[in-house]
C-alpha cells in the first residue's frame, strides 16, 4: 500500500513533469521544496538532479539546433567548476537551514521572473554569462535548482521563447550530468535513491511527454503565470515550515 508521502511525491512529479515538458524548466523548483519537506534536502536534491536527466534526454534532440551555444558553453564551464562547492555546502549544512535557504531562493526567483526584466544584447554580456554559470553550479550542487539563474538569464533576454526553451533544456542536460557525476564521487548517490528515482520515472516521463505536446498549443502567458503561481505557493509553504 502506498504511503501518504509517496502519493504526494507522485502527484508532485506529474505536475513538475507537465511544467518541464511545456517550458523546458521548472520541475526542480517544484520538486525540490516538496521533497525536502517530505524527506531530507540531501535526498531531495540528489533525487531531483538524477530525475532531471530523463527529460533532458527526451527533449534534447529537438532542442540542440535551436539553442544559443555562445552562452551555454561559458556557463557550462563555470558551472562545472562550481558544482563541487555546491555539493560540499549541501553535505555540510544543517537540514533546516538548507530548507529555509531553498525556500528563500525560490520565492526571490519567482518574484524576479514575475517582474519581467529584459536585457538587450545579452549574448554580448560575457561577465553576466560567467556569473550566471557560477551561480548555477553552486545552486545545482547545493539545492538541485541550478536552472534558476539560467532561467532568469534567458527569460530576461530578448531571445524567442523557442531559443530560451531549447537553451535551458540543453544546458540542464549538461549541468545535471556534471552534478550526478559529483554525487557519485562524493558517495551521496545511494542505491536507495536510485530505486526511488526508478519508481518515479514512469510518471515523470509520461507527464513530460504530455507537457511537450502542449507546447505551442496552449497560451504561453497563461501557462507561465500558472507555473509561477504554483512555484511561489510551494516556496512560501516551505518557508513557513522552515521557520
Amino acid at each position: 500500500m502506498l504511503d501518504s508521502n509517496l502519493i504526494i511525491t507522485l502527484v508532485t512529479v506529474v505536475l513538475a513533469g507537465l511544467v518541464r515538458g511545456f517550458s523546458g524548466f521548472g520541475s526542480g523548483m517544484i520538486l525540490v521544496p516538496v521533497l525536502s519537506m517530505l524527506y531530507s534536502p540531501l535526498h531531495a536534491v540528489v533525487t531531483v538532479t538524477l530525475l532531471e536527466l530523463i527529460p533532458s534526454i527526451q527533449l534534447m534532440p529537438k532542442s540542440i539546433k535551436h539553442c544559443h551555444w555562445n552562452s551555454i558553453i561559458p556557463m557550462a564551464i563555470m558551472a562545472t567548476l562550481f558544482v563541487p562547492f555546491g555539493v560540499y555546502i549541501l553535505m555540510n549544512t544543517d537540514e533546516n537551514i538548507m530548507r529555509l535557504s531553498i525556500a528563500i531562493l525560490i520565492v526571490i526567483s519567482v518574484a524576479i521572473l514575475s517582474l519581467g526584466f529584459r536585457y538587450k544584447n545579452i549574448e554580448q554580456n560575457r561577465k553576466l554569462t560567467l556569473v550566471t554559470g557560477v551561480l548555477s553550479g553552486l545552486f545545482n550542487g547545493a539545492a538541485g535548482i541550478g536552472g534558476l539563474p539560467v532561467i532568469l538569464f534567458y527569460l530576461s533576454s530578448t531571445f524567442t521563447s523557442r531559443i530560451n526553451r531549447s537553451s535551458v533544456i540543453v544546458y540542464l542536460a549538461i549541468v545535471s550530468l556534471i552534478a550526478v557525476t559529483t554525487y557519485l564521487y562524493r558517495g551521496v548517490l545511494t542505491v536507495d535513491i536510485i530505486y526511488f528515482v526508478l519508481l518515479l520515472i514512469p510518471a515523470f516521463i509520461t507527464s513530460v511527454w504530455i507537457g511537450g505536446k502542449m507546447f505551442g498549443k496552449t497560451s504561453e502567458s497563461f501557462f507561465r503565470g500558472a507555473t509561477l503561481t504554483l512555484i511561489g505557493c510551494i516556496g512560501m509553504t516551505m518557508f513557513y515550515h522552515s521557520i
